[in-house]
This record gives C-alpha cells, structure tokens and sequence, in this order.
C-alpha cells in the first residue's frame, strides 16, 4: 500500500532545518485513523486543532474541508494520517515572528498491527515515574513538544509491558 506526505499541500519529503517546529516545538499534531475512506473522529480533531491554534495564535493555513480533502489523500484506504502545524521558518529566538509563515505537513502510514490476544487478555501497564508538570494554556493540547512523554517511555523496556500511565504533581 502506498502512504503519501504532503508539506504545504505538495508531495514533499522536506522541512527546513530552520522550522519552529523542529527548533522549539512550536506547533501542534493530530493523530487522525482512517478507515475505509472515512475519517470517523474527524470533528473532534478540527475542535482540538482549531482550539490549540488560537491558544498558540497560529493560522490554520487551510479550512475544515480542505484539511478533511487533504488527509484523505495522504491514506489509500484505511490507516493513519498524521498532521503537524507549525509556526514554519523566522526568526531566531523564543520570540515569533509578527507575521506566521505556517508549514503543514501531514504523513499518511499503515495501522500499528496489534496482536488480537491483547483483545482478549489485556494489556500490562506500568506507572511512569515521570510526573507531568502543569501548564494550563497547554492542556489538553497536542503540542509539539512530547518530551515528557519521550522520557516516561524510556523508563521502561521489557517487551511485555504495553505502555506507561503518567500522572501529574497531584496524582491525578
């Protein structure tokens, strides 16, 4: 099956080294399955997109529809269509620029196969050591930046244990 990448709408394989993006983790992700054709939770992701775009002040560079044409196009059929806005090139330093050159990229791929007896079984979890720290305007976002995730994860690496729970300060 063939999976396509679109930056800024256009077949690509490139993003600048000086994207914000990559530089700062500024941006934000959705995760988006298709299935058949369809995209079932679509309208969830618009909101959370459109939610974390204006907390960041980032234009949305395309509108619902184009966005829901593009992902589409990146999956055949059934997989998953990952999609990154980012603040694109400008500017060195935390300050962003006045004026958001937005790169959008989004990276069509193949569904992570699951073995089926973790249906039927269960999965073994473990609890992170990791605490999340608390950022409000950051909550509930899919920002850029997952580096609390990445080291949680590294915490463990017996193949057995599915995946890691994390907890804030509070432990909640």
């Amino acid at each position: 099956m063939t999976f396509l990448t679109l930056i800024n709408g256009q077949v690509e394989q490139t993003v600048p080294v000086t994207d914000r993006g990559l530089a700062y983790g500024d941006g934000l992700f959705e995760t988006c399955r298709i299935v058949e054709g369809s995209i079932p939770l679509f309208d969830l992701h618009w909101q959370r997109l459109s939610l974390g775009a204006r907390r960041l002040a980032l234009p949305l560079p395309f509108d619902r529809d184009s966005l829901f044409s593009s992902l589409l196009q990146t999956v055949p059929e059934t997989g998953l269509a990952k999609l990154i806005v980012t603040r694109g090139s400008g500017g060195r330093g935390y300050c962003p620029p006045e004026k958001a050159n937005v790169c959008w990229v989004i990276q069509g791929m193949a569904l992570p196969e699951t073995p089926s007896v973790l249906y039927q079984r269960g999965v073994k979890v473990r609890r992170c050591q990791l605490e999340l720290s608390a950022q409000p305007i950051l909550a509930g976002l899919k920002h850029l930046n997952r580096l609390e995730q990445v080291l949680a994860r590294s915490e463990w690496h017996e193949p057995d244990i599915f995946d890691g729970l994390l907890f804030d300060q509070q432990g909640t």
